[in-house]
């Protein structure tokens, strides 16, 4: 019995410092993992760096990228809006406003409306030109006419013109407009209406019997002014 206590107590105290120095081992390797753990989590200094380089440099160019954006948008709605007045010089150039007939008219019917009036009234007063304006501007206005002036002005039933001076070589062609006629005729599209709702008129002192007649008979006379008799239907 004492050579077994003699041999336990040796291997007793034997087995308390293995196990000491296994748990001093264990308790080490588990630091030193748990330290390789967390380098392995942090990047390197330049690692970081680099990364941080390239959010920056991204959102440089997002913020480049959006004001590029924005300045082709500016760029865009200036253009729009230079066209735009552009568009809108080159139409009033080429229009008449008519604010008395509550429309517009082309240059070139404006043209021809001088024209006119100057072949038919150009040596009258400035009262028989407002009314030959005014009687031709109201067929501009009446679903009985041509609904444009470069039409009501050159049309013809392929027997008579509408207007006897625009026939082939009549005066209409060779007749220059005078700045008295076109204030008429401006006067005329600015006030509207001063005929009383004429279409029709006919200098009968110019004219043969039977065709002054056709407008007494199919026509309602209206008035008389400096050698012009005016009707309408």
């Amino acid at each position: 019995m004492k050579k077994f206590k003699a041999f336990l107590i040796p291997l007793i105290l034997f087995l308390g410092i293995v196990t000491v120095s296994l748990a001093a081992v264990t308790a080490k390797a588990s630091d030193d993992y748990e330290e390789g753990s967390n380098e392995t989590n942090e990047l390197p200094e330049s690692a970081a760096l680099l990364l941080a380089t390239y959010d920056l440099d991204r959102s440089v160019n997002a913020d480049i990228a959006k004001k590029h954006e924005e300045a082709e948008e500016k760029a865009k709605k200036e253009a729009d809006r230079k066209r735009a007045i552009e568009e809108k010089k080159q139409w009033e150039a080429s229009h008449v406003r008519a604010p008395g007939y509550d429309t517009v008219i082309t240059m070139t019917e404006y043209e021809y409306l001088c024209r006119l009036v100057q072949a038919e009234s150009g040596n009258m007063d400035e009262m028989s030109r407002r009314y030959v304006a005014s009687s031709i501007m109201n067929r501009l206005i009446d679903a009985n006419f041509p609904n444009d002036l470069v039409s009501i002005v050159t049309q013809n039933n392929g027997r008579t013109w509408q207007y006897s001076p625009v026939a082939p070589g009549g005066t209409y062609w060779t007749c220059s407009v005078s700045d008295a006629t076109r204030s008429s005729v401006e006067h005329v599209l600015q006030n509207g209406d001063i005929a009383n709702g004429a279409t029709y008129f006919v200098a009968k002192a110019a004219t043969t019997g039977a065709k002054a007649a056709w407008f007494d008979n199919n026509l309602t006379h209206i008035f008389y002014h400096a050698g012009h008799d005016y009707y309408k239907e």
